[in-house]
């Protein structure tokens, strides 16, 4: 690999992947930078570019990237790992930063996820696999899953959802909408015909990420995602509507020991299966009165949480990528010490039917570093304005040496006087709860 000028193709049309863009084109050694298909604000640099291609076609990703002599693939979305991009891309000789379609498992079926959890004794959340409506329904309606005061379940799609697919149900007839839904009228394809019925928790999220090259890791900031649409945690599960980083209640103790009960035996145990892992681990965590449990294993970086850690990363991100996929000396990485606040800006309706096209205005009065703008449903027009095209249009991350002065620079560039588009909504509550 050619370290001073590598080329490198970023997959993915996110905010994720325009942070991952921000932080990489910063790299002494990375020269030119694909963004494949990328969103309206990828081509605003001048060393950048954007391929249209289908992410979900690995054959013609991987030829585009061929075609343009990229050295290293970095995978944003969870579908082309599953799809097994990463081992493909082994095998014609190009660098990918991801797990492999044997690691990617644990992401794409939650069944499986939970079955190896067992048997590595991770903590989680007690939890039953059906296939078959009627018996899921039966299971359902038994004591104490949703009768007893405080309880109630969460049922999930076995398969990728795009972070929709996950319903929390208080009582049965909800818990019954949710499985016709996923099992009967396959809302969400073919990966709904498989459900988890999951013993529902109480306490608080949070997201853990750690890039890891096998056998080690570097744990990133804890951080605390809100996926309800509305404030007070209500409305529609979401794929992330904001970030608070750190988490205010995650301590450096607590952090140590997640990673000793999770992080740990995840990779032992794909080690001991003979799966390399490799990537970016990204356990949902649910911490309780009693413990934690693991409610879910990603295996790519998470959005936005992506967002709020790149804004604080402190170091060189391709070197980052070079030592998990080549074996390079593990390089330095530290992590600012403010406070990050993301707040998503997403179209009325998401997560379910919304507009597009909806031309976005104000993004030419963004000014100065505390407050970063991350596009991710947008695209250009021919004039150089940009449009909404996707559910969650942008994400803006402010930075403050305090919560409350990250929330202040986050929230002063939405609205009138900063970026606003038609039927825009936005959580008005991201980090404020512990303000109080």
């Amino acid at each position: 690999m050619n370290t001073k000028e590598a080329k490198v193709m970023i997959i993915g049309s996110g905010g994720r992947e325009d942070a991952l863009l921000g932080e990489l084109r910063l790299s002494s050694q990375v020269g030119d930078i694909y963004v494949a298909p990328g969103n309206g604000g990828s081509d605003r640099f001048p060393d950048t570019a954007r391929i249209q291609v289908d992410i979900k076609n690995v054959r013609q990703t991987i030829e585009a990237a061929q075609d343009l002599g990229v050295n290293l693939v970095v995978v944003g979305p969870e579908e082309p790992l599953v799809l097994g991009i990463i081992d493909e891309l082994q095998e014609v000789g190009i660098s990918g930063y991801g797990p492999t379609k044997a690691a990617a498992q644990l992401e794409g079926s939650k069944a499986y996820a939970v079955e190896f959890m067992q048997v590595e004794g991770i903590p989680h959340p007690e939890s039953h696999t059906f296939s078959d409506f009627d018996r899921a329904v039966d299971f359902t309606r038994q004591p104490p899953w949703t009768y007893k005061p405080n309880s109630g379940v969460v049922v999930k799609a076995d398969g990728l959802a795009a972070g929709k697919g996950v319903f929390v149900c208080a009582h049965f007839d909800e818990a019954y909408d949710a499985l016709r839904r996923l099992m009967v009228l396959e809302e969400f394809g073919k990966v709904g015909k498989q459900v988890i019925v999951q013993e529902k928790l109480s306490g608080y999220e949070a997201s853990v990420m750690a890039i890891v090259n096998g056998t080690d890791y570097i744990l990133m900031p804890t951080t605390e995602d809100h996926k309800q649409s509305l404030d007070g945690d209500r409305g529609k599960n979401t794929g992330g509507m904001g970030v608070d980083a750190p988490h205010p209640l995650i301590t450096p103790e607590l952090e140590r020991e997640i990673a000793t009960h999770v992080i740990d035996p995840i990779l032992y145990g794909l080690q001991k299966r003979g799966i390399t892992a490799k990537g970016t681990l990204y356990p949902g965590i649910m911490v309780t009165e009693t413990g934690f449990s693991v409610l879910e294993i990603n295996f790519r970086f998470g959005a936005p949480e992506t967002e709020a850690i790149l804004s604080l990363f402190q170091g060189d991100l391709y070197k980052v990528f070079d030592w998990v996929v080549n074996g390079s000396r593990r390089p330095e990485v530290s992590f600012n010490t403010r406070s990050c606040i993301v707040v998503s800006l997403v179209s009325g309706g998401y997560p379910e039917t919304y507009q597009k096209g909806l031309p976005i205005y104000g993004l030419d009065q963004i000014h100065g570093s505390d407050a970063r703008i991350y596009h991710a449903g947008t695209e250009r027009n021919t004039d150089g304005t940009c449009k909404t095209v996707g559910g969650r249009v942008f994400s803006i991350a402010g930075l403050g040496e305090n919560r409350e002065v990250a929330r202040n620079n986050a929230y002063g560039v939405i609205g009138p006087q900063g970026i606003h588009f038609e039927n825009m909504h936005y959580r008005t509550d991201i980090g404020k709860r512990h303000l109080e």
